[in-house]
């Protein structure tokens, strides 16, 4: 296979989405028409697609089956509608095929979490000291530096402004205790001036926007990062990170 394309299980994804370009699609499928096992790899990620997305179908008719149970309209007694019979065994033949042919593909978006996807790209902070900064020995730095985050927390609400070292801490503490929209405002005013501290806050927010189930926000950011030459944490960002998070987005979507 071409190594010019690299990840060829992201772009497939990419590709079944309809997220490519039309330079990147054009591309794309002259590879794909000249790699038969690119195309076998392609077919079973649009089973597997299908698979997810008919799993929700039956879920839903499921549910409208059980609510009609519920209100009388299907007594245990009552004689079911042929058609809805066949329907339903239809549903679950094709389901059974369909996870047949998708096999170990349908298992890993079904199986994979938003903690798998944190736990994938995770990487802790690891406080640097600047020169020419005047912040370092800062009362809310060095209680971050102790591990004292509850006296961060303090610290920053009694300061109106917060140096960006300081506005990235914060944010940190409170990703950490898993308060993800304070931690999104934190980083924000990080990205807001120019500062050193912007990386890091890019790469932290992509994953307070994963907590939050903002998938879409963390996917661009991740791939922004991805790309960018020289990024710090580009990376934390690996090729089994992206299809975590495209299959999070796939059920999402069902």
């Amino acid at each position: 296979m071409n190594e010019s394309i690299p990840d060829s299980e992201a772009l497939l994804m990419r590709y079944l989405d309809g997220e490519l370009s039309d330079a990147e699609r054009s591309v794309f499928e002259v590879q794909l028409a000249g790699d038969p096992a690119l195309q076998q790899r392609l077919e079973s990620l649009r089973s597997a697609l299908a698979a997810v997305r008919l799993h929700g179908i039956r879920e839903e008719v499921a549910s409208v089956h059980r609510s009609l149970k519920a209100e009388g309209a299907l007594s245990a007694g009552a004689k079911v509608v042929p058609l809805r019979t066949r329907v339903f065994r239809a549903l679950a033949v094709a389901a059974s095929v369909l996870m047949v042919v998708a096999g170990v593909q349908a298992y890993r978006v079904f199986s994979v979490t938003p903690e798998t996807a944190w736990s994938e790209a995770y990487a802790a902070y690891e406080l640097p000291v600047l020169r020419g900064e005047t912040d370092s020995a800062s009362a809310l730095v060095a209680a971050y530096g102790r591990g004292e985050y509850e006296t961060v927390r303090r610290l920053a609400l009694e300061h109106r402004k917060l140096t960006p070292k300081e506005e990235l801490l914060t944010g940190l503490v409170h990703l950490d205790r898993g308060l993800y929209g304070p931690a999104v405002h934190h980083f924000n005013r990080v990205l807001a001036i120019a500062n050193p501290y912007r990386p890091d806050a890019e790469f932290y927010r992509s994953l307070a926007y994963l907590r939050q189930g903002r998938l879409d926000e963390a996917a661009a950011e991740a791939r922004r990062i991805r790309n960018t030459p020289g990024h710090p944490y580009a990376q934390q960002f690996t090729d089994k990170y992206l299809r975590q998070l495209k299959w999070l987005q796939w059920r999402e979507g069902m």
